[in-house]
């Protein structure tokens, strides 16, 4: 990851990465030695923001000690810094490993979609932290646990994403704006958090969103919208007028999770597109309450009034679906190896079933 060049504007917002050094692992170690006995440990390793790169002038040092003997929680003060100490019970270890080991969430298990924010933090400070002592405490690398938490923040942000989309579609059923607003916000901020998941940039805590959005090169084509699409309009606005701005929202919200999900699955995504701008030229347009979603061995699309499984390929169509004519979208399918061998036929029988599970609508100009 690197600072990506910007406008004028953003660019004097923007900072490199402040990441762990070496006088932030000696305190660390320091402090190490004072609160157990090198005997006991079993697990040491140093997370938090420092080791995402995203340190500020007041960042402490989180240290996290797993120990034979019972441990004390608090800050202690070494060479400048402050040293936060956060022990893990032996139970929580072994959580900890079950978590990392492997993405394992199914239609009928979600586990790990549903884990708690300070469990899941505490696997994702191990998977981007450094580790000062492993005595046979039962994780997998680091690495090992950064691909699975890769993952499972993909699958997890994109469940949650689908319930907000939700929670935007009803209140505007009833005409309640302000919710619609507020939920489309909390609905993108999800979708932003699958996107850098999907680029590797791993972090549990909406503070730094715009840093990492900002920092990542293979988000550039998406970060001024990801800024604008975040932040809320100004004056009075018409029920109408907050119609399209959710809309808006929530489109961006499924564009930027189908991209993670198909192509940041297995390894990093390297780039992420622009938010196209053709829904008004007439072509299949996808449904902006729908999103899609992913776990292990399997795809679904849901929508507020609809869950299905479905595969790769339609989620591809189903995010292609972008108000293009149909020609045009033949095309754009065709250019790819994955739909090289798709017929005009085929992909009016893949539109017609997204129509008629209500994830894409059909216009006159085909």
């Amino acid at each position: 990851m690197h600072i990506v060049e910007r406008t004028a504007g953003f660019a004097e917002l923007t900072v490199a990465d402040r990441f762990l050094d070496e006088s932030h692992l000696t305190a660390a170690r320091r402090v190490l030695d004072k609160v157990v006995n090198s005997a006991d440990i079993r697990l040491a390793f140093v997370g938090g923001s420092l080791a995402a790169g995203l340190g500020h002038g007041n960042s402490d040092i989180d240290l996290y000690i797993s120990a034979r003997t019972d441990l004390r929680e608090g800050n202690l003060s070494q060479d400048g810094y402050t040293v936060q100490v956060n022990p893990i019970t032996s139970n929580r270890l072994e959580e900890l490993a079950r978590i990392c080991a492997a993405n394992t969430i199914s239609e009928d298990n979600r586990w790990q979609v549903e884990l708690g924010e300070p469990e899941l933090k505490r696997a994702v400070r191990y998977a981007i932290g450094t580790i000062l002592v492993d005595n046979d405490s039962g994780l997998p690398t680091p690495a090992v646990a950064r691909h699975t938490l890769r993952q499972v923040l993909m699958s997890r942000t994109a469940w949650y994403a689908s319930s907000f989309a939700e929670d935007v579609a009803g209140a505007l059923h009833i005409g309640d704006g302000l919710t619609a607003l507020q939920a489309s916000v909390i609905g993108v901020e999800e979708a932003v958090e699958c996107a850098l998941a999907a680029v590797d940039d791993l972090y549990i805590g909406r503070k730094f969103l715009l840093r990492r959005v900002f920092r990542n090169a293979a988000l550039s084509a998406v970060s001024d919208d990801v800024y604008h699409l975040l932040s809320q309009p100004v004056g009075d606005l018409s029920l109408r007028e907050v119609t399209e701005i959710v809309t808006r929202r929530m489109r961006f919200a499924g564009h930027l999770i189908a991209w993670s999900l198909r192509e940041g699955w297995d390894t990093p995504l390297r780039s992420l597109p622009a938010f196209p701008d053709t829904w008004t030229h007439g072509g299949p347009t996808r449904n902006p309450w729908t999103i899609p979603i992913r776990f292990p061995r399997s795809w679904g699309l849901i929508s507020p009034q609809t869950g299905f499984s479905t595969t790769a390929a339609m989620v591809g169509i189903w995010r292609e679906s972008d108000g293009r004519p149909t020609d045009e979208l033949y095309h754009a399918l065709r250019s790819r190896d994955e739909f090289s061998g798709i017929s005009p036929e085929l992909l009016d029988a893949a539109l017609t079933q997204l129509v008629e599970c209500d994830v894409v609508a059909l216009a006159t100009n085909r």
